[in-house]
């Protein structure tokens, strides 16, 4: 049985309340002038009902500060759960899941004021590893990057070409075309003395299919022989036969008679003129031409040295009208017998 010392002079019910559990068969101890409200005594039927009953492990006055968190009304109830606070949620994270479960806090972190500033807005056809050795080559030391660029490859040119120009800009690869490892092999070297088309006409003959080519030789030319001579040098015949021997014409511009150019000469006097001979041949050699003068006696001819006429007499040409005379030379030029074919000829 338990003894309860009170105090005050006069309590009430709600003393009581507040003293704690009466329990059946307990005392109280009443100082001297001290009574108790008999409206207010309570009795055991009030116990668990208007008072609680005793339970030593409940809290007192003592026990704040020290078991218990003082009244603060600043703190947090139950009506606060949905509005001020989050209801209890075993899925949210707490501090022992940092480290294990999320990051902890770094401030180098980057967050939402990051995105579009210092990283990449999402955007679902970036790659990502999943991709890799599907939609985009694995990392590969020796794959080039970004500092390779014109020096180990060529920057980007938009003139350059690429799989696109196959077969319109380029020859597709054709493994029978040549390269650089059949240069003075298959093919000749590049050399700039080598003629191309824009020489044709210019530097060399365009086709002809009348010229002759290999296969004309011994049939229709005669055959490379270093023992013949060629038209330009002295020729000898010997017991051959001319047939339909031509001589060239030649009209004198000016008072010299070039036997190089032919054996035929005319020329048209129109003052005084003095005659000369060139290109004769040698002594021993003949050389012999035919002059054709119009209008002859129309003014002073002056024939070239050396010549002499029958009976020493040279002839009187006509003033108006065609003389033909012939020469001929055994001794280089230096004596020329001269001729008259014809005077005042019409």
């Amino acid at each position: 049985m338990a003894t309860i010392k009170l105090v005050k002079s006069i309590y009430t019910g709600a003393d009581v309340t507040a003293l704690g559990e009466l329990a059946a068969g307990d005392t109280v101890d009443l100082p001297a002038g001290s009574q108790l409200n008999s409206q207010n005594i309570l009795t055991t039927a009030d116990v668990g009902s208007t008072v609680q009953a005793y339970d030593a492990t409940l809290l007192n006055d003592a026990d704040i500060g020290v078991s218990v968190q003082a009244f603060d009304a600043t703190l947090l109830n139950s009506a606060d759960i949905g509005v001020s606070v989050q209801a209890y949620d075993a899925s949210i994270l707490k501090s022992s899941d940092i480290g294990t479960t999320v990051q902890a806090y770094d401030a180098t972190l980057l967050n939402d004021a990051d995105i579009g500033v210092n990283v990449q807005a999402y955007d679902a056809t970036i790659l990502k590893s999943a991709d890799i050795g599907v939609s985009v080559q694995a990392y590969d030391a020796n794959a080039l990057s970004s500092s390779d660029i014109g020096v180990t490859v060529q920057g980007y040119d938009a003139t350059l070409l690429n799989s696109s120009d196959i077969g319109v800009s380029v020859q597709a690869f054709d493994a029978t075309l040549l390269n650089d490892a059949d240069i003075g092999v298959t093919v000749q070297g590049y050399d700039a003395t080598i003629l191309k088309s824009s020489d044709i006409g210019v530097s060399v003959q365009a086709y002809d299919a009348t010229l002759l080519n290999d296969a004309d030789i011994g049939v229709n030319v005669q055959a490379y022989d270093a023992n013949i001579t060629t038209a330009t040098n002295t020729q000898t015949l010997t017991n051959k036969t001319l047939t339909g021997l031509k001589e060239t014409k030649v009209a004198m511009g000016a008072d010299d008679i070039d036997l190089s150019t032919g054996n035929y000469f005319t020329k048209t006097i129109a003052g005084a003129t003095t005659l000369t001979v060139s290109n004769t041949a040698a002594s021993g050699s003949v050389s012999a031409f035919v002059l054709e003068l119009t209008n002859g006696g129309s003014a002073a001819v002056t024939f070239f040295s050396g010549v002499t006429w029958a009976a020493a007499t040279a002839p009187t040409l006509t003033a108006s009208g065609v003389d033909v005379l012939g020469f001929f030379t055994t001794d280089g030029g230096t004596t020329w017998r001269g001729f008259v074919l014809g005077l005042g000829m019409a």
